[in-house]
C-alpha cells in the first residue's frame, strides 16, 4: 500500500505549490507518486460543489447544513477513489481530503462539542461506510485570513467561479474560524501537523523554507 499524504489549510494557503515540490522530491528519491486534488470540479459531485461555492446553485455552500454539504465532498472523493489501483504507487499526494470536511464544516457548528460530534460522524462516513483511506499524515499550512485573501486574488480565473473568489474564499470571518478548527484538530488527531507559513512580520515564508519543514515532519514520522 502507498503512503497517503494529505495537504490541508484554509483557502490560499499554498497547498498546490507544496504538493508539486513534494512530488518532485519523491521522484528524485526514485519512488512513484500520484497526486489528486479535491473537490474535482469536473466530476459529477464536484461540479455541483463548484456551483454551490460560486453561488450559482441553491441551496448554496452556506445554505446547506454542514452534514448535507459534507456528503457532496465525501461522495466526490469516493467517486474518484473507488476501484482505483492506487496500490501501484509508493506515494499518493492529496490536495484536500477528509480533514477539510471536519475543518470547514466543523467551523459552522455552534459548539466544540457539536463539532466533535460531526468529526465522529464524518470518520464513520468516509473511512468506514465509504471505505476511504485515512492518510498517514495531514500537513496543514497555516496562514492568516488576510494572507489567504491576498493569495486567492493571485489565482486568476478558474472554471467553476471565473475571476471571482468563491463564497468560502471571500468570507474572512469564516476563514478565521476554519483556521482555528484546523488547530483544534491538530491537537485532537495524531496524524495532523501544522506548518506555520508566516514570518514574524506576517508575510509568507519562502516556498523552500516551508518545504523543508514538511520534509522534517515526513522524516520524523518515518513517511519519507
Amino acid at each position: 500500500m502507498p503512503k497517503f499524504i494529505a495537504f490541508e489549510g484554509i483557502d490560499g494557503s499554498g497547498k498546490t505549490v507544496q504538493i508539486d515540490m513534494m512530488e518532485q522530491h519523491i521522484i528524485e528519491m526514485g519512488k512513484t507518486v500520484y497526486k489528486i486534488s479535491f473537490p474535482r470540479y469536473n466530476g459529477v459531485f464536484g461540479s455541483e460543489i463548484g456551483k454551490m461555492l460560486a453561488d450559482k446553485r441553491h441551496p448554496n455552500a452556506f445554505e446547506l447544513s454542514p452534514k448535507d454539504i459534507s456528503l457532496w465532498y465525501a461522495l466526490d472523493r469516493f467517486d474518484r477513489m473507488r476501484g482505483w489501483m492506487h496500490w501501484e504507487f509508493d506515494y499518493v499526494l492529496l490536495n484536500r481530503f477528509s480533514l477539510s470536511n471536519m475543518a470547514f464544516q466543523g467551523s459552522r457548528m455552534e459548539t466544540e462539542e457539536d463539532a466533535k460530534g460531526l468529526d465522529e460522524w464524518l470518520i464513520g462516513l468516509e473511512n468506514h461506510t465509504l471505505g476511504l483511506p485515512s492518510p498517514d499524515s495531514y500537513i496543514v499550512f497555516d496562514v492568516s485570513p488576510l494572507q489567504s485573501r491576498i493569495n486567492v486574488s493571485n489565482k486568476g480565473a478558474r472554471d467553476y467561479v471565473g475571476e471571482e473568489a468563491d463564497l468560502h474564499e471571500k468570507d474572512e470571518d469564516f476563514q478565521a474560524r476554519v483556521r482555528m478548527r484546523y488547530r483544534t484538530l491538530a491537537g485532537n488527531l495524531s496524524n495532523v501537523e501544522i506548518v506555520d507559513c508566516l514570518s514574524a512580520d506576517g508575510a509568507m515564508r519562502s516556498e523552500e523554507d516551508i518545504h523543508k519543514d514538511v520534509l522534517e515532519i515526513m522524516d520524523r514520522r518515518n513517511i519519507i
